[in-house]
């Protein structure tokens, strides 16, 4: 299993609502907004942020530094996309 040990920035619910054309409900998601440490080619390092949906929200404080268990895949428009897999452990 991977892990992304990251910084937690905010936690949030994602607005809810109807969509007008197929009544759909929408919306409702925890989310959690984390920050963390890419190196690249050359040896520099860039802060990356990152957006998760969680099922566990009560488990992330702004400020803990967080060890998320990921599934990883890549999109077809490219880039790298991490999915939570399981509840955070913390960091010391």
């Amino acid at each position: 299993m991977l892990f992304l040990q990251a910084q937690v920035l905010n936690v949030f619910q994602t607005p809810e609502g109807v969509n007008r054309q197929t009544g759909e409900e929408y919306g409702g998601q925890h989310r959690v907004q984390l920050i963390y440490q890419d190196t690249l080619r050359n040896g520099e390092t860039r802060m990356q942020p990152v957006d998760l949906t969680t099922d566990h929200p009560q488990a992330y404080e702004a400020g803990a530094t967080v060890s998320v268990p990921v599934r990883v895949f890549s999109p077809p428009q490219g880039g790298v996309r991490f999915a939570e897999a399981g509840p955070p452990q913390a960091r010391k």
